[in-house]
């Protein structure tokens, strides 16, 4: 019994923390996008200013309404933001490279609310799973973004110089990553809570959150 229960905990923590690095390494990696967009694709500082906002914007405004709409499946709605994620990256690659401005707006703004899933969603899937004992995971969960957030600028000046400044290739490749990672989160079943009989070991609070992982 103890086993499952720590299978499950260690489940929600993998989930979560590829969640966490990809979410925040893909939030990272525009500030370095806006860049490249300046330096190599001519496009104004008041432009991408206006861009950043509309981002930063977007991703402030839709949290609370994304953490209301996906309360009950909180799982699910982490893979809903990375697969978000994935198109805003695919569409915004094909925008810059096309010099679209009305499809880089329509991108960010994808980017914008699928960068709200996960920080609401993840915090309530590891307290649920870690009760009062949620400290060190959050610990763990905490470095992946922190890895992610380090990572994705490096990776993705690496890829649009080794791709010859193939800013549309270099997304893409960012873009399937997200979507590979959203893929566990539809498709991986947590084992039920009721089979846990969680108050004989201690933690009441697996007595009732089914609305975490329906039966």
């Amino acid at each position: 019994m103890p086993s499952a229960l720590s299978e499950k905990k260690g489940l929600v923590l993998s989930l979560t923390s590829i969640g966490h690095f990809i979410n925040d390494g893909n939030f990272f990696l525009l500030p370095t996008i806006y860049s490249l967009m300046v330096k190599s694709f001519g496009f104004s500082n008041v432009l991408v200013g206006i861009i950043a906002s509309v981002y930063f914007g977007l991703s402030a405004a839709a949290s609370p309404f994304v953490g209301w709409f996906t309360t009950r499946r909180p799982k699910e709605g982490i893979g809903l933001g990375l697969a978000l994620w994935a198109a805003g990256m695919a569409l915004l690659g094909y925008a810059i490279a096309a010099g679209s401005i009305p499809l880089i707006f329509a991108a960010v703004v994808v980017d914008g609310v699928a960068s709200a899933f996960y920080h609401p969603l993840g915090s309530a899937l590891l307290s649920a799973a870690y009760e009062g004992s949620a400290g060190g995971a959050m610990g763990i969960n905490g470095a992946a973004g922190s890895v992610g957030r380090a990572l994705y600028p490096y990776v993705t000046t690496l890829l649009f110089v080794a791709l010859g400044h193939n800013i549309e290739l270099a997304l893409w490749i960012l873009a399937l990553i997200s979507a590979v990672a959203a893929l566990p989160l539809f498709l991986i079943r947590l084992p039920s809570v009721h089979s846990l009989s969680a108050p004989a070991v201690g933690m009441p609070g697996w007595a009732s959150p089914s609305r975490w992982w329906p039966s």
